[in-house]
């Protein structure tokens, strides 16, 4: 398995590939607003939402951000 840091340009497409697995918070063909609400050294931090959900996804970086 890979390793890939999830930016705002491939968190789209992360969620979307989750979408069977959270079917709860939304569909893959959901409209996603995605802000980084984070700009901490240690963890990459998200709020993903939709018209009827929101959910936060936090990723542990394997480096410092300076």
């Amino acid at each position: 398995m890979s390793y890939s840091i999830l930016t705002l340009e491939t968190l789209p497409a992360y969620m979307r590939s989750k979408a069977a697995e959270l079917p709860a918070w939304f569909d893959a063909a959901a409209t996603l607003e995605i802000i980084e609400l984070s700009d901490g050294n240690l963890n990459a931090v998200y709020r993903v939402s939709t018209a009827t959900a929101s959910l936060i996804v936090k990723q542990g970086l394997p480096y410092l951000r300076v």
